[in-house]
């Protein structure tokens, strides 16, 4: 047994495992989760899609896929396989769409487009995009399988629904003969799980509300290829199309160990051949009948088990509403506490807001009368001061009069002693009687001679 190599690094990009030639799936794609794609290494990412088998390079952009933009995804798809041969870009695009659905279900149903553009009229690509259907899309554990994430909403254009077609047909591919029974066996009993489980898919798609009718033709055209045929119709495998019928539960716990049929003994021809004639042709009409009540049976506990699910996940679904009303309503009641002690606030401060009203009408008032109260002082000293100025303007001129009156007489006095002095100018005289005349009329009173 070989020792098992030591993980790498979780520094290690998906690059650093490349440069090293790794060739596991599992490093490369654990490196691939801790790897950043940009601009300057787009290239190099498409390089080591090219080095790597379609599976694991699918595998390795859908991790990358989210955090790369319109312009880098375009990049990818590209490269990585624009150019190539029909039968690759098949390989990747179905792989990869497989990968996308739960990431990005619009782009994975646009790679599910240019599958069916690549096929073409070629019916040996056909039965690669339904190998790759079954190994891909179903795998090996088909209640985790992308197919039952397929919604009727995505099918947006009728060549979509071929997808529908290569499901269906990927659960009537005929086993491959073998000498090991038990494998065989193992093989038969994967392969009616797996087709119930698929019937039981397509089933629950009926089920959908407001589904598009092209949608629901398809759906009911391939079915209709995995369910038991009525009499009339031809059977080329029963056994396989009577054990698609039965549920998981019990196809699995069958026992489908393939039994040895005892050789029948061939007598001559007796006088009693008639009559065991007759009695093989009743036997045979009742073993028919009998197998087309077991497939009734066997049809009607689909329904039944398909009819369990839907009422178990209604009952689900109400519980979860219930428990969303539950919570609404205590989320009512608590907004409704809330809004109670809004209105509590807004009433109190109303009355704040009224009370400061009055004190603001009140001050207003308590300014107007300091206001006018202020006027009349401002008034009352503004009389004060012209009493006092015209008080103090009277007793300067009473001074400036008794001055000029002064000056008045020494200049009668000089008159009176005669003529002037040689050399007094007579614009002197002039002036003191021009003065004389202007201070009497401005009401100065000049003492008389």
């Amino acid at each position: 047994m070989n020792t098992p190599e030591a993980p790498q690094s979780t520094q290690d990009t998906l690059f650093d495992l490349v440069k090293r030639k790794e060739k596991k799936n599992a490093p490369l794609i654990e490196a691939m989760k801790v790897t950043r794609i940009n601009r300057d290494n787009v290239a190099d990412f498409v390089s080591a899609m090219n080095s790597v088998h379609a599976p694991l390079a699918a595998e390795l952009i859908s991790i990358a896929w989210p955090e790369l933009d319109g312009d880098r995804r375009l990049s990818v798809i590209r490269e990585w396989l624009d150019g190539k041969s029909n039968d690759q870009q098949i390989r990747g695009f179905h792989n990869l769409s497989a990968r996308l659905l739960t990431v990005d279900p619009e782009n994975s149903m646009g790679l599910l487009d240019r599958v069916v553009k690549c096929i073409g009229e070629s019916a040996e690509l056909r039965q690669l995009a339904i190998t790759l259907t079954d190994s891909e899309w179903i795998g090996t554990m088909p209640d985790t399988a992308p197919f039952a994430k397929l919604k009727p909403n995505l099918f947006k254009s009728k060549s979509r629904l071929a997808i529908f077609d290569w499901i269906a047909d990927s659960c009537n591919v005929t086993l491959q003969p073998t000498n090991n029974e038990k494998k065989r066996a193992d093989k038969q009993k994967q392969a009616m799980a797996r087709t119930s489980l698929v019937i039981e898919w397509f089933k629950q798609l009926q089920q959908e509300k407001e589904m598009p009718e092209h949608v629901a033709e398809a759906v009911e055209k391939n079915l209709a290829k995995l369910l038991p045929k009525t009499p009339k119709s031809p059977v080329s495998n029963p056994s396989r199309i009577e054990a698609a019928a039965e549920p998981i539960g019990e196809v699995i716990n069958k026992d489908t160990t393939p039994t040895v049929k005892a050789e029948q003994r061939k007598d001559p021809i007796g006088p009693d051949d008639g009559l065991n004639a007759m009695l093989a042709s009743i036997n045979g009409h009742f073993e028919k009948q009998a197998k087309q009540h077991v497939r009734k049976l066997q049809s009607a506990d689909s329904n039944l088990a398909a009819m369990k699910s839907a009422f178990e996940r209604s009952e689900s679904e109400a519980a979860g509403l219930r428990a969303a009303n539950a919570k609404s309503l205590e989320r009512i009641i608590e907004l409704e506490g809330q809004v109670q002690v809004f209105r509590e606030t807004q009433e109190r401060l109303e009355l704040e807001l009224s009370k400061a009203k009055g004190q603001l009408v009140s001050m207003g008032a308590d300014l107007e009368i300091e206001r006018e109260q202020k006027q009349k002082i401002r008034d009352e000293a503004h009389d004060d001061v012209l009493r006092e100025t015209q008080r103090e303007r009277e007793r300067l001129l009473v001074q400036l009069g008794e001055r000029i009156g002064n000056i008045v007489d020494s200049w009668r006095d000089i008159r009176s002693r005669g003529p002037l002095p040689e050399g007094v100018p007579t614009i002197l005289s002039e002036m003191f009687e021009e003065l004389l005349s202007r201070l009497a009329t401005a009401g100065v009173k000049l003492k008389q001679e």
